[in-house]
């Protein structure tokens, strides 16, 4: 989360680069800046931030620096940053609540049953539970027949 010494900072930087297209600090400014960040770009944090400033000016601008300028290179980079991150590992395999004489097809079969009577759940733990639901039913109409 943005705070105004970062957006603070952030323009002091700004101004260091380029003076003439960096908008004069204000405390309205400031908070205008803050708001907007912590409205469009409320993942970016102060390091982004400042990386943008040091992206935007890669290049000369012929106007002045506006907040949408830097949080789209801020969440540009922190998307960038984020991707190079090896994705999470997967969770470890349990042994399924299937019986174990049931064939692949029938696992496949609670998978779906599962699908198709409830709405797509929100977590791992969710799918986990609705599969078991499944299997547990699959289970009992196999026994009853």
């Amino acid at each position: 989360m943005i705070t105004a010494e970062d957006v603070l900072d952030a323009l002091t930087k700004a101004a260091a680069y380029d003076t003439s297209h960096t908008p004069r600090t204000s405390q309205m400014l400031i908070a205008a800046w803050v708001e907007h960040f912590n409205r469009y770009a409320p993942a970016v944090q102060r390091e982004d931030l400042l990386a943008a400033v040091s992206e935007y000016h890669r290049e000369p601008r012929n106007r002045m620096l506006q907040p949408a300028d830097l949080s789209a290179i801020a969440r540009a980079l922190r998307r960038d940053n984020t991707s190079d991150e090896p994705p999470p590992a997967p969770p470890a395999a349990e042994t399924a609540d299937y019986p174990p004489h049931w064939t692949a097809r029938q696992r496949i079969d609670a998978y779906w049953t599962a699908l198709r009577n409830h709405a797509t759940p929100a977590s791992q733990d969710e799918w986990e539970n609705l599969l078991k639901q499944a299997a547990n039913q699959e289970h009992a109409n196999d026994s009853a027949a």
